[in-house]
């Protein structure tokens, strides 16, 4: 499932960096302005995949029965060209189409609302859940970790295999395992906030072999970090 989910996202990345090089270009050119860019690009380094930004759009498009005027390799062609061809008057046609193929695979449920319906669920203060996100991912849904952790509230891959979660760059799933994960180790530490947040960073194996909070600089920085942005979220309220 996990693999599945890779491939999209790495669909997702090419057609987002290409995105920004063509913002970064001043605007939306034409397909044969575009396609000159990329030949160039080729030229000078290597592309993530071979594919160029053109085939990969035009791929969704073909694959995407849901857009006007794509019954066919041609109409998608002309389609492409329409999306592409205005600069100004096309760029937030382009970013939605984008979107869209995005929130088909990822969910795109409201963040706050979310967090809210976890809190209410596990007991949890929702300012708490927000500042863990914001520390984590700073609330950057696809984010992945060097270490493998995966969207919003970084799961580990054999915590995901735990709480049972199908789709961990999905909203609601990614949201209500950290919230769940979260309680369960405030639970095992007593309602000890400190040692929770550090056996969330840590592992608690980390945390019982130190009878603490474990001497990693990271994870203290990271249980000091999380309390100021909650003492902040809450004097703001």
């Amino acid at each position: 499932m996990i693999e599945g989910i890779s491939g999209v996202l790495s669909r997702i990345k090419e057609i987002n960096e290409r995105i920004s090089e063509i913002q970064a270009l001043g605007g939306y050119r034409s397909i044969s302005k575009i396609n000159a860019i990329e030949n160039k690009e080729e030229r000078n380094s290597s592309e993530i995949s071979g594919k160029k930004f053109s085939e990969i759009l035009k791929e969704v498009l073909l694959e995407n029965g849901t857009l006007p005027g794509l019954s066919s390799e041609e109409a998608s062609k002309k389609r492409l060209n329409l999306i592409l061809g205005d600069k100004s008057e096309n760029k937030n046609m382009l970013e939605s189409l984008y979107n869209t193929i995005k929130s088909e695979y990822t969910g795109n449920e409201n963040i706050d609302d979310v967090i809210k319906q976890a809190a209410e669920k596990f007991e949890l203060d929702p300012l708490l859940i927000k500042a863990v996100i914001q520390q984590e991912s700073g609330f950057n849904k696809y984010a992945v970790s060097p270490k493998g952790a995966l969207g919003l509230m970084q799961l580990m891959p054999k915590t995901i295999e735990l709480l049972g979660i199908r789709n961990p760059f999905d909203v609601r799933e990614n949201i209500f395992g950290g919230a769940r994960y979260l309680k369960m180790l405030l639970e095992r530490y007593n309602n000890d906030l400190n040692l929770a947040l550090a056996a969330y960073n840590a592992g608690p194996t980390a945390v019982e072999k130190y009878e603490g909070i474990p001497d990693y600089e990271e994870t203290k920085n990271y249980v000091e970090n999380i309390i100021k942005m909650y003492n902040s979220y809450k004097n703001f309220k």
